[in-house]
């Protein structure tokens, strides 16, 4: 239903936003033919083609204090080793932000997403087998996601002074499938964030933070929790893309339906730094607790770094080289799954409209539990064609 909807509103929004909008409609289309010598992630490895068709449209309206946007996506992927391994995900997505003063914003964001998951990616990837290269043994999960948010921000007039800043958050996550599995993960979450600082200097503060996450499970009541972070941190912008913010504490999630509580340091690290207005290298790392997916599985603790490093060359040359590490422990069963992933990519500007891109990608999964040992190699060709906005 989703996928007609998203179709009418790219036609709609791209005929009717471009003659009113004060920002250009943008339409792309990208066509990505790739090869992977493990497309289902196994330690038994099957290689396959695939070729995936990706729509977007942008479309934003400014009026006086206002600035409103829409999002619509339509995208699908066909692995050419198996008949049945097709898959397609759609979103729209829809943004209004008011800002009354200079020194305030008040914005909300809405969205909507149907997907098919590949079972090798969703819940089912801890207990993913292939007993036949044709067919597909086990179901394709079809999700649907709802996300609204409201957020506010207020910084201080002058050079010295307060800054705020609020956050409201919610996700609605359904499965279609009515298996055990799938009723353990269909919940609703919500969130509420809020940070409070001094500015010292213009792009520069200390700030306290608290947030507070509620996650109900609508089939499976023992699953439900909560978790609050405490944390204080700093954030310094020298420009207008070299800084970082850190924000360290605690994170206690709380089990509704027991007295158990888990207390684990949390850290939240987001850096970018730029020699050079075409060179930029950027860092992130984050430590928190999160729902398992996992069956029988509660709570699990997820560590990730990463690092990038993208370069802008001349005659419209691209590049970025990126690094990415994430570690899952599963708090109950002790079970740690690290992955180590890289991506190489080159792009290239033909003309005004037209984009070429190649990329190669690594990903090396070691499971404490000898469950998802798997590498995978992935090479990828691209072609995007843009339309629209301000090319």
């Amino acid at each position: 239903m989703l996928r007609h909807i998203v179709k009418c509103c790219v036609v709609l929004i791209g005929l009717a936003i471009p003659a009113l909008a004060q920002q250009p409609a943008l339409l792309e289309a990208q066509l990505i033919t790739g090869y992977s010598d493990n497309y289902q992630q196994t330690a038994n490895k099957q290689s396959s083609a695939s070729v995936q068709m990706k729509l977007q449209l942008n479309a934003a309206i400014n009026w006086r204090s206002f600035d409103a946007g829409v999002q619509a996506k339509l995208s699908e992927i066909d692995y050419k080793a198996n008949n049945a391994a097709k898959f397609s995900r759609n979103a729209l997505a829809g943004h209004l932000s008011w800002q009354p003063t200079n020194q305030q914003t008040l914005a909300i964001n809405v969205s909507r997403s149907n997907a098919e998951v590949e079972p090798w990616l969703g819940i089912r990837r801890d207990s993913y087998q292939m007993t036949n290269n044709n067919v597909l043994t086990l179901a394709i999960d079809e999700t649907a996601d709802s996300t609204a948010g409201l957020n506010y921000a207020y910084t201080t007039p002058s050079e010295q002074g307060l800054v705020f800043s609020s956050a409201f958050n919610t996700l609605q996550k359904d499965y279609q499938a009515t298996d055990q599995l799938a009723l353990q993960n269909n919940k609703k979450t919500t969130s509420w964030s809020n940070k409070l600082g001094y500015q010292w200097r213009a792009g520069r503060h200390l700030f306290i933070q608290y947030q507070q996450l509620d996650s109900r499970f609508t089939d499976f009541s023992a699953r439900d929790n909560s978790s609050r972070i405490y944390a204080a941190g700093l954030s310094w912008q020298a420009t207008a893309i070299t800084g970082f913010n850190l924000g360290i504490g605690q994170e206690t999630r709380e089990i509704s339906q027991s007295a158990a509580e888990n207390k684990t340091s949390y850290w939240s690290l987001q850096a970018t730094w730029a020699p050079k207005s075409y060179s930029v290298f950027s860092l992130s790392s984050t430590q928190h607790q999160q729902s398992s997916e996992y069956q029988d599985q509660l709570l699990q603790l997820a560590k990730t770094h990463s690092a990038a490093w993208r370069h802008t060359w001349a005659n419209g040359l691209k590049s970025s080289v990126t690094l990415h590490h994430q570690q899952l422990q599963q708090l109950a069963s002790k079970r740690d799954e690290k992955r180590l992933s890289g991506e190489i990519s080159l792009s290239y500007q033909l003309t005004n409209n037209w984009q070429a891109n190649i990329a190669y990608s690594y990903i090396n999964n070691i499971d404490s539990s000898e469950r998802r040992n798997f590498k995978q190699n992935n090479l990828y060709f691209s072609v995007k064609y843009q339309m629209g906005g301000r090319a």
